[in-house]
């Protein structure tokens, strides 16, 4: 048999096959999951802990609005923030706070209302929250 596990106490109880397959994720998804094998006289063993990290989902495409500005949606979790970051090449320079939520669940949207002129580059970051 095959059982794994999150976090090294969650079994997942859909999941008995030798391959972890998941889909949908979400942020809390992330963590440690480990497989336990067990054959018919009862000897296991214990697989090497891999670990996932979920970073952000998006929930829509990034859009440009009428006057210029830069929004998109994030599906939040409680207990996280998130924050939109802006600069001017992909390759060169530093990341530029926008605009940012904290501690929300639900979609929310992250926007640049000065998104003028030119080109630019963005970037949604998630971390828990402070």
């Amino acid at each position: 048999t095959y059982r794994w596990y999150l976090n090294a106490t969650n079994l997942l109880a859909s999941q008995t096959t030798p391959t972890l397959s998941l889909s949908n994720l979400k942020l809390n998804d992330g963590g440690s999951y480990t497989l336990i094998a067990s054959n018919q006289h009862g000897l296991s063993a214990i697989g090497t802990a891999a670990v996932l990290t979920v970073s952000y989902l998006i929930e829509s495409p990034m859009v440009i609005v009428a006057g210029e500005t830069f929004q998109t949606t994030v599906t939040a979790e409680s207990n996280r923030a998130y924050w939109l970051e802006a600069r001017d090449s992909l390759t060169e320079g530093t990341w530029t706070f926008v605009f940012g939520v904290t501690n929300v669940t639900g979609p929310q949207v992250l926007q640049d209302a000065a998104a003028t002129g030119g080109f630019k580059f963005y970037r949604i970051g998630s971390a828990p929250a402070p």
